[in-house]
């Protein structure tokens, strides 16, 4: 089967081969290497910098290894990522172009033709043409959904206004015919992350101190929490279209398709949008939003106070650990073996071997030589770290069985969630829809076959291999 590119405009979509055996070469691990952070001397201000944060691996908040667990393999994954492009520009179309060629130029995709070849879907990316629920942006077609996000922007001022007036008042005494003000320390801070990103320098992060660090991150929590997390209640109704159609493919498997699909993607799902479209996925999951109370403290996490900032550094929401650069969400669908060989035995017999995604470590099966009971399981990670689902971590890794996420998914994530039409007041709208299809059925959007090398090569039909 073919690769499979889906762009949206401001948004893209990537589908790896159906086999999934891409050893991935030492490119692409080079190429995320320079986009991770290497920690200063006691204290990593770029690790606090929210959406200006370069990417790197998110702590394993819930204790859980990083790596697939023993006797599982992946068969499948669907990542939701921080891309960041918002134009309708052939640029946005030519960045995926280039994207699969690259990926598609590696391991054996490129010496073999049925791999080599991927498809480039174009969708909208505004209220304009919307396609409402079937994007990856639908928060932009749900009317509903704008009044209530406006509290990120409002609470996270809120909290700014506690710190950025005595940061602004440290650094006037320090300068002669210059006097900073309470704005421009938000812009300031702004520019460690992305000054970082471009060259790798930190020196302009030294201005400031470990707390004001902590206190500006705290600030783009309060953003994303209240604006497009947890705290925004149409939030989770814009991301479960995603979590139902992933949801919906795995239970059919690598290789297959939905019932009256005319689209089979393959294996590995790769959704490129903006960072205020990643909260709504979490919120749908019932993900980072615990009402527990840590000890020795008096009132409850969740929802995020604007008051103060929560120290323990084990609270789950941090919005740089979900909307760094390359930021991502990713539902993986593992096969694992009960009383099967080991993961060391079936790597000695060249049945597994482990692939890097996204910084990940994956071990991929290209065989289904190996013995035992077969069981299928779902786990969820978060900027590469895993999460257990707040109510089903019974499997290995604490994932969910996957008959107990496609019941909780068509169950109790809907009920909370809520009809994308109906919620977000669309009753009546011509084109409006609650689902998401594009995954499965040809000709949503503009399509291209592009190969490894060369021009595009036009419109893809759809029962191109």
């Amino acid at each position: 089967m073919a690769a499979l590119l889906l762009v949206s405009l401001g948004a893209i979509i990537l589908t790896a081969n159906a086999q999934m055996d891409l050893v991935f070469d030492d490119r692409l691990a080079v190429a995320t290497a320079l986009m991770e952070t290497h920690p200063l001397a006691g204290f990593n201000p770029v690790h606090h910098s929210g959406p200006a944060s370069p990417y790197f691996r998110a702590p394993s908040q819930a204790g859980l290894s990083y790596d697939t667990p023993e006797g599982c393999v992946v068969d499948q994954a669907a990542y939701f990522v921080r891309h960041g492009t918002a134009a309708n520009q052939q640029r946005v179309v030519d960045t995926a172009t280039y994207f699969v060629r690259g990926y598609l130029s590696q391991g054996n995709y490129i010496n073999n033709t049925n791999l080599n070849r991927g498809t480039v879907i174009t969708l909208p990316d505004s209220a304009v043409n919307t396609t409402f629920a079937d994007s990856v942006t639908p928060s932009s077609s749900c009317p509903a959904y704008g009044p209530p996000s406006q509290l990120g922007s409002t609470n996270s001022n809120l909290w700014r206004s506690t710190f950025q007036n005595r940061t602004a008042a440290r650094l006037n005494t320090f300068l002669d015919g210059l006097v900073l003000n309470a704005t421009d320390i938000g812009v300031m801070q702004d520019l460690c992350g992305f000054e970082f990103s471009i060259n790798g320098d930190t020196t302009w992060c030294k201005v400031f101190e470990p707390e004001e660090w902590r206190d500006y991150e705290y600030a783009a929590d309060l953003n994303y929490y209240w604006g497009s997390g947890p705290g925004n209640p149409l939030s989770a109704t814009n991301g479960w279209p995603w979590v139902k159609a992933i949801s919906d493919l795995f239970v059919v498997g690598p290789g297959k398709t939905v019932a009256n699909g005319t689209l089979t993607p393959p294996p590995l799902i790769v959704a490129m949008t903006h960072d205020n479209n990643m909260p709504p996925v979490l919120a749908a999951l019932g993900l980072w939003n615990s009402t527990t109370t840590f000890p020795g403290e008096t009132e409850t996490n969740y929802p995020l106070p604007v008051t103060r900032r929560i120290t323990d550094p084990t609270r789950f929401f941090h919005s740089t650990y979900l909307v760094s650069f390359l930021g991502h969400i990713a539902l993986e669908r593992m096969t694992c073996t009960i009383d099967g060989t080991t993961l060391q035995q079936r790597q000695q017999q060249g049945i597994v071997h482990k692939a890097n995604i996204f910084g990940g470590t994956f071990n991929i099966t290209n065989s289904k030589a190996f013995q035992g009971t077969n069981h299928t399981f779902v786990r969820v990670r978060v900027n590469d770290a895993p999460f257990p689902f707040p109510v089903c971590d019974s499997g290995p890794g604490s994932s969910c069985p996957l008959e107990n996420f496609t019941s909780l998914v068509n169950g109790q994530m809907k009920e909370v969630c809520g009809d994308f039409v109906e919620r977000c007041g669309l009753q009546g709208v011509k084109g409006a829809t609650s689902v998401m299809s594009f995954l499965t059925t040809a000709g949503d959007g503009e399509s291209q076959l592009i190969g490894v090398e060369g021009t595009p090569k036009g419109p893809a039909s759809p029962d191109s291999p």
